[in-house]
Formats: structure tokens, sequence, C-alpha cells
């Protein structure tokens, strides 16, 4: 049987560089989430709807994922448990875009990407919940400190025009706890579940219900001609969605989720300084003070990691 090092296999005990490389993990798939708005600009600008960038990341991220899974098993083989990866991909991709979307039509993207940006604290809260993972004050610190410096970046300035719309707010707020449950998800499945398979099925069966939804608005075909659009969706498939969640959902077998969700808090800081170097965008007092909280945050959680005990399950 063909082995993918660090995705097909169920154990870490012959790994050890997962371990010593854990806060890395999510610290990159946190990077590379943060490219997504650079990326996506160019497509946006040129007319194509949100929506069928969604999809079509998704399809082709799920395509790649199949094959790599056919080549892992040397056969195409469905879970033997579909349930939680079904519910893993409407709770944590497809709810969640809907109503990140929603929200960003109802409130503006400044607001809606600072209400959704407290995913971290409710990753932490089902963390605790669902597993069990200790909540120390160094965690804790740390929590409050990522989620109000990604709340100081993503303030600039709100469109008052659009009004605080109630279900606007809702929506923003509630894609953070459905992309907060999709991490939750992710971590129960990894009990019983291959990295490589957490990483695929949630996509592959979130595709359906997605490209169903994108049918009835009219924005199921492609609209992407030119071969750089192409390349900026295949960008976002393959780089910003299946190697950003393997990494994730790497870190999440090394660590506690509420952990990785911090560590993953680096996306808006990179977004805004790439944002600051390629298009000239001024930060500002606020957005350096959110800087330099996440910063601080994810020091402050891996320098916990560090001094605490490793656990073969979790890790504080």
């Amino acid at each position: 049987m063909n082995q993918l090092p660090g995705l097909g296999d169920r154990s870490d005990s012959q790994r050890p560089w997962t371990e010593i490389f854990g806060p890395g993990f999510p610290l990159l798939a946190g990077a590379l989430w943060g490219t997504i708005g650079i990326v996506s600009k160019g497509l946006l600008d040129a007319g194509i709807h949100p929506v069928q960038i969604v999809v079509w990341r998704l399809v082709i991220a799920s395509l790649l994922g199949q094959v790599l899974l056919i080549g892992y098993h040397r056969r195409f083989r469905l879970p033997s448990l579909p349930l939680p990866f079904l519910v893993h991909g409407l709770l944590g991709t497809v709810l969640t875009q809907l109503l990140y979307l929603g929200g960003v039509r109802a409130i503006g993207v400044a607001l809606a990407v600072t209400l959704h940006f407290t995913w971290p604290a409710f990753a932490v809260f089902l963390g605790r919940v669902a597993f069990g993972e200790p909540l120390h004050r160094l965690k804790l610190t740390a929590v409050m400190l990522t989620v109000a410096g990604a709340i100081l970046v993503s303030l600039t300035a709100f469109d008052v025009s659009l009004g605080m719309s109630l279900a606007g707010i809702g929506m923003a707020l509630l894609s953070g706890w459905t992309f907060a449950a999709g991490g939750a998800l992710a971590k129960y499945e990894l009990q019983t579940a291959s990295r490589l398979e957490v990483i695929v099925w949630p996509m592959t069966l979130a595709v359906i219900p997605l490209a169903l939804y994108a049918g009835l608005v009219g924005q199921l075909a492609p609209t992407f001609a030119s071969g750089a659009q192409t390349a900026q969706i295949f960008y976002l498939a393959v780089v910003t969605t299946f190697a950003a969640h393997g990494l994730y959902t790497v870190g999440l077998k090394t660590m506690a989720s509420g952990t990785a969700a911090i560590l993953a808090t680096v996306e808006p800081l990179v977004a805004v300084i790439l944002a600051s170097l390629l298009f000239g965008e001024t930060l500002l007092a606020n957005q350096w003070l959110g800087l330099t909280f996440i910063v601080l945050g994810v020091v402050t959680v891996n320098a916990r990691r560090r001094a605490a005990k490793p656990s073969p399950t979790l890790s504080a």
C-alpha cells in the first residue's frame, strides 16, 4: 500500500516531526488563508461572483483529494461512517460560506470579517465542552488577545449606508460558530480516520449541496476565462483550500483544537501586511495595535504549550 507521509497514517508514534513542528502547521494554515482576500480581489474585480469562486475552489480541491485517496487505497472507497464528514462539510464549509456571504451583503465586509474572527473563542469553548481541553489562564489570555487583535485589524471603515442589520450581524457571528464547529468535528474524526480522509471527505460531501445552491442562483457555470483567472482559482483551490485545511488538520492531531485556532489567527495579520505591501494600503493605528495583540497571543499560547508536559492525545 502506498504511504502518504503525514496524511494517510493513523498514528504519530513513528513520526515525531509532527510533534516537533506542531505549532507550525496551524500557523502556516492561517498564513495561507490570509492570502485568500488578496488573490480573490482580482477575481471579484473582474465580476466573478463569490459563490462561484467558493464552488470551484471546493470542486478542484475535492478532485485533488480524491485522486490522492484513490492512490493511497488503490481504489475508490467510501468512508465507513460518512455522517460526521457530511455534517462537518455542511457546517464547516457550506453553512460557514453562505452565512458569511449573507453577512457581507447585509452589513458590509469590514464588520462581517470582524464578527467572523471571533471564531477562536468559539473553538476554545467547543474544545472545552467536547474534549475536556484545559482552560488555563495563559490560554484564556491568548484567546482574548488574538480575538481582540483580529477585531482591531479588521476594524477599518464600516459601510454605514448598509445599516446595522441584526440578521446580518447574526449571520456573521454564526459563520464563526460553524467554522469553529467544523474544526471540532475534524478533531473528533481524527480519532478514527486518517488525516487525509478528514481533509478530503468533508470537502467532497460539501460540494454537492453547495453546487445545487450555486445552480439555483445561476452561479454554477464558470465565467473565469483568462489564464490568469484560472490560475487564481487553482491557487485558491490547491493552496488556500486543500493545503491550508490539510496543514490545520495535521496540527489538530498534535494539539488541542483551541490552541490550533489561536495559532491560526495569524490570518488577518498576513492579509493586512500583504494588502499594505501589494496595494499600498496604509495600516491604521488600531491595525498596528491589533497585529501586536495577535503576535502576543500566538507567542503566549505557544509558550504555554512548550512548558506543558506533552500528552499522547492532546497538548494544551
